[in-house]
């Protein structure tokens, strides 16, 4: 039985990195960058941030 709670838990935490890879590529923030990260928009958007649980997640799911 734990070695079943530790596989749930393992795929909870692919899930979430998976989730937040997505917030990331659909925020918006980089679509007005060039290659040379300059800004082209000069539009002021709203600040982008993570959660620290997000961090680990997007980590952890790239790391398996």
């Amino acid at each position: 039985m734990a070695y079943k709670s530790a596989n749930l838990i393992s795929l909870f935490i692919q899930i979430h990195g998976l989730g937040t890879a997505l917030k990331i590529l659909f925020s918006g923030k980089f679509d007005g960058m060039d290659p040379a990260g300059r800004d082209l928009t000069h539009a002021n958007k709203s600040k982008f941030q993570l959660q620290r649980s997000e961090i680990v997640a997007l980590m952890n799911a790239f790391g398996r």
